[in-house]
């Protein structure tokens, strides 16, 4: 049993907090400056999920993107008969779905036999540095903005929570599910089938690859969209051939030490990889708890250098709540002095980049 886990009082009073702090923040940047706010929302990735709700496929370096998100935000465009610009209503629903996460998590830490299921894998976070940390971690305004991590985030932890109570086949539609809204719900859907198999210990291998074909058969419906919407099945693959990568090994190791010609030693990048440290940790001690949500880390860390630095690291981080799971534990045995020394660096980087965003600067 978990002694004494944040009571949902204490996580939502929070949650409040958070989204008063970035709204807030967001309304006197839009205020003081030349900008709409569909201009301010619509930065970066936004911007295309933007134009794939309303023009589908029909620009090119959209196809590199998964087609959940753009879908659920097409879907809730008809529905308001498009009176909301699609970058406005992108970030209330992806606020709701947030939300939405966060009411499953207090539901699911009330149920005591739950919770001692699924924390001992540090799939659910119950004290409150877990929570602080998921709600301040440095690109936490993906939730509340037109992004795809809050649906993301949500899908694939109902995919990890069902496979570590042994729901192998509402696991692996979750995980199905998670791979149609990002490229690494491939990974999500690979430690869900290992999850499973180790929940079904006399028939692991045959729950492996039923879970991971289950998987696999939703994912597939994304393929078979671009084949039929423009005639190429694998475009998807192409676009993002065409991003910035690692050509060699050489290069893909050097990101680590700042090594490559193009990275620099700016704050940015330091922080960056500050979090990617983070995470090699968290993937370690995850490793002793749970192989497949170490690996699941472990995953994204090793997808990180293939761009020849990291600089999707903030944004990748922001949805492995098994990360901050584990951070929580640890920071809460530090001393008062280095913990408020650790909430203020979290609360000063995550407002950096919640203003920048705004900005346009790079802030994933």
């Amino acid at each position: 049993m978990i002694e004494n886990p944040v009571s949902p009082k204490w996580i939502w009073g929070l949650a409040s907090v958070w989204l008063i702090h970035h709204v807030s923040l967001w309304i006197l940047t839009v205020a003081s400056r030349d900008l709409t706010w569909s201009q301010a929302l619509n930065q970066w990735d936004a911007g295309w999920y933007s134009m794939m709700a309303t023009d589908g496929y029909a620009h090119r370096a959209t196809h590199a993107f998964y087609p959940l998100y753009p879908l659920l935000l097409r879907i809730g465009m008809l529905l308001t008969f498009g009176a909301i610009p699609p970058a406005i209503l992108g970030s209330l629903i992806s606020t709701g779905i947030f939300f939405g996460f966060v009411g499953v998590c207090t539901a699911l830490l009330k149920n005591q036999a739950t919770l001692k299921t699924l924390s001992p894998l540090n799939l659910l976070p119950h004290s409150r540095w877990a929570w602080f940390f998921l709600f301040y971690s440095p690109a936490s305004y993906v939730f509340h903005s037109n992004h795809t991590e809050s649906l993301f985030l949500l899908i694939s932890m109902l995919a990890l929570w069902s496979a570590g109570l042994g729901r192998w086949k509402s696991a692996s539609i979750f995980a199905g599910l998670a791979a149609l809204t990002k490229n690494h719900g491939v990974l999500v859907a690979v430690a869900v089938a290992w999850m499973s198999a180790e929940r079904n210990p006399g028939q692991r291998t045959s729950t492996f690859i039923k879970a991971g074909l289950l998987s696999a058969l939703i994912f597939a419906l994304h393929p078979l969209q671009q084949g039929l919407l423009i005639g190429d099945p694998l475009s998807f693959i192409k676009i993002q051939s065409a991003w910035t990568h690692s050509s060699n090994l050489s290069e893909y190791f050097s990101t680590f030490w700042f090594g490559n010609p193009w990275q620099n030693t700016n704050l940015g990048s330091i922080y960056r990889h500050a979090v990617v440290g983070l995470m090699i940790l968290a993937a370690f001690w995850n490793l002793k708890s749970s192989r497949p949500v170490g690996a699941l880390i472990a995953g994204y860390v090793l997808l990180l250098p293939l761009q020849g630095e990291f600089i999707n690291a903030f944004r990748f981080s922001a949805v492995l709540v098994p990360i901050w799971v584990v951070w929580g534990h640890r920071v809460a045995q530090m001393p008062r002095l280095a913990q408020i020394t650790i909430a203020v660096l979290f609360l000063y980087l995550n407002h950096l980049t919640t203003h920048g965003y705004l900005l346009g600067k790079w802030a994933y």
